[in-house]
């Protein structure tokens, strides 16, 4: 299934992004994929430090238009096909041996130990339904999102678990 993520600044100090994501039933683990959209809170930069009410509605009006725009587009079914095409070639890159593919990826993507053996662990827990793939291994990961006490790191998790499917074939070998 397809998923959206978003994150919003409470004090018009940050920004304003939205991102893509898969959320695999099977499993029940979220990855998150791609920013779609993203917005720096502007406020006021001219000279006037404080702007008309009528120029704040123009400015939501056209953040939430490109918003609009950006989500109609990510979907549509060709751009969700194509990110269906990414994971199910992922499934087809095979490793042998888990040990060491886990420990490649834990210094890659910089997992602690702890989260290491729980990838190491999801990973074989789950071999009967994904194999050994790097699809395997991004669902691991996701997986061990679930379990971790922060809200900031489970999403960063999720968002790994992405990046391991854009790892090129010939790392897994």
């Amino acid at each position: 299934n397809y998923m959206f993520t978003a994150s919003n600044s409470e004090t018009a100090q940050g920004r304003l992004w939205v991102k893509e994501g898969t959320y695999i039933q099977v499993c029940s683990n979220g990855m998150i994929r791609k920013n779609i959209m993203s917005a720096t809170h502007r406020g006021a930069k001219g000279i006037a430090r404080e702007y008309s009410q009528d120029t704040i509605a123009a400015q939501n009006d056209v953040l939430w238009r490109e918003l609009r725009d950006d989500i109609k587009t990510a979907m549509t079914q060709e751009h969700m096909d194509k990110i269906l095409s990414e994971i199910e070639g992922s499934v087809s890159v095979q490793f042998t041996e888990p040990k060491v593919v886990v420990e490649k990826i834990t210094e890659r993507v910089k997992l602690s130990e702890k989260e290491s053996d729980l990838v190491y662990r999801n990973l074989l827990s789950d071999e009967g339904t994904f194999g050994m793939s790097q699809f395997a291994l991004s669902n691991a990961v996701t997986k061990a999102a679930q379990a971790v006490s922060s809200y900031e790191r489970s999403t960063e998790l999720e968002t790994i678990g992405n990046q391991i499917l854009e790892i090129p074939r010939s790392y897994f070998d």
